[in-house]
């Protein structure tokens, strides 16, 4: 299955050559998740926590600046994009 992370829902199969790669429809399938562990799909059950646990680095005027102006490209195995945007907001370095 192929997700829409913005979305978090479905958008169809996984493409081709990727079909090793599939997971369960239904995440909740795999059984109970301990507590401590975040499954991404299911955005509503770790969504808070994340929020608070970031909090004092990405601030309501960071996520404002983000809504204003987002960055050309937002990727997430390199975050400088977010370091380089808390420091616009904050003038503080955000890997501390």
């Amino acid at each position: 299955m192929n997700y829409r992370w913005s979305t978090c829902e479905s958008t169809g199969m996984m493409l081709p050559g990727n079909e090793d790669r599939e997971i369960a429809e239904n995440p909740l399938a795999r059984g109970r998740l301990p507590r401590d562990v975040f499954c991404y799909p299911l955005v509503n059950s770790w969504r808070k926590t994340i929020w608070s646990l970031l909090g004092d680095v990405i601030t309501d005027d960071a996520k404002l600046a983000f809504k204003e102006a987002p960055p050309e490209f937002v990727v997430s195995d390199d975050l400088s994009w977010l370091d380089e945007l808390i420091f616009e907001v904050t003038g503080e370095l955000g890997n501390k």
